[in-house]
């Protein structure tokens, strides 16, 4: 399907991520435009089409596919409906554009996924750091043999804090919720499929969370079927700032990126150096990244070519988390 030279799009849920890309997309991103936004929330609904100037608003999601002016969706709805929410748009014909996960069960995400090549359209799902243009330096260096066969790759990722109980009740884990953006990323970098995982963690932050079999502190190993190996390491708490970093070692040198700060400055005085401080939380560290991939969903829809982030890279990163859980609980290796 060849759309016009800017894809109207609908933000279907208000939340901090569907507000989030309503904000972006009201800067008028290159090749897209906000079409409409969709709410249940009359209140929430009223006050984010006043601040981003949108007229073009919706309380239920099938009123927004029904809309000639629309020619995508961001689903950015509670993740229980988002499997639903994808089919139905296809079957609109809709383009979409999915936060992850698509679901957290791995069927409704492989039937999300039939769905969309069914009905022809764009299904790319939100693992944003992929359009982080450090990140996506080190893969295409790695791609272009620049270190070697990947053998050993080290991935960190901390948040800033933890979130409220009520929301990690729900998110389905660590692994799930939080991991899962490292195993995406690792996978991308490794270029190649996770045979096993061993994964360990405490719940050092919120106790409480243990009832709940879940941890706050992770540690995973993932063995690919290539026989390269990664490490990552996950803590919902980082008091200086979020903290994102990757490594990629080969036999021909290794590649590193490094902590997101403020600024490039570094305060030297007699007593040592001073760095400026790093990013708070992912909205700042991954500004650039949220922005790149919805140009490029956009871009994919209107030209007819497939997304950097398909619905099978969903599918993967949620087998990989699925292994994690298990073996956090089973206290040994899993296959993926």
């Amino acid at each position: 399907m060849v759309l016009g030279d800017s894809l109207g799009v609908a933000v279907l849920g208000l939340g901090r991520m569907g507000r989030f890309h309503a904000a972006n997309l009201a800067a008028r991103l290159p090749g897209a435009h906000l079409a409409a936004l969709v709410e249940r929330r009359p209140d929430i609904l009223a006050a984010a089409a006043a601040d981003l100037g949108v007229e073009r608003t919706h309380a239920d999601v099938g009123a927004a596919l029904a809309d000639p002016a629309v020619d995508a969706v961001i689903v950015a709805t509670p993740t229980p409906s988002h499997a639903a929410v994808v089919a139905a748009a296809a079957g609109a014909g809709k383009h979409v554009f999915c936060e992850k996960p698509i679901a957290q069960d791995p069927a409704a995400v492989a039937e999300a996924c039939r769905a969309a090549a069914a009905a022809r359209i764009t299904l790319q799902v939100g693992y944003q750091r992929r359009f982080d243009p450090s990140l996506e330096r080190a893969h295409d260096l790695v791609r272009a043999g620049a270190v070697g066969a990947p053998y050993l790759l080290k991935l960190t990722g901390h948040d800033l804090e933890p979130a409220g109980l009520d929301y990690l009740r729900v998110s389905g884990g660590i692994f799930r919720d939080m991991s899962i953006h490292d195993f995406d990323m690792a996978r991308w970098l490794a270029g190649d499929e996770v045979a096993e995982v061993f994964a360990t963690g405490a719940a050092r932050l919120r106790p409480e969370l243990a009832a709940l079999g879940d941890v706050d502190v992770a540690a995973t190993v993932l063995r690919f079927r290539g026989g390269c190996v990664a490490v990552v390491d996950n803590s919902r708490q980082s008091p200086p700032g979020y903290d994102v970093r990757v490594e990629v070692y080969g036999p021909e040198g290794h590649i590193v990126v490094g902590e997101q700060t403020r600024t490039s400055v570094t305060l030297w005085r007699g007593t040592g150096g001073q760095r400026d401080t790093v990013l708070p939380w992912f909205t700042e560290r991954f500004a650039e990244a949220y922005r790149r991939e919805i140009e490029d969903f956009a871009a994919c829809a209107r030209a007819g070519r497939p997304p950097r982030v398909r619905g099978e890279d969903d599918l993967a990163a949620i087998a990989i988390a699925d292994a994690a859980t298990r073996s956090l609980r089973s206290g040994r290796a899993e296959a993926v």
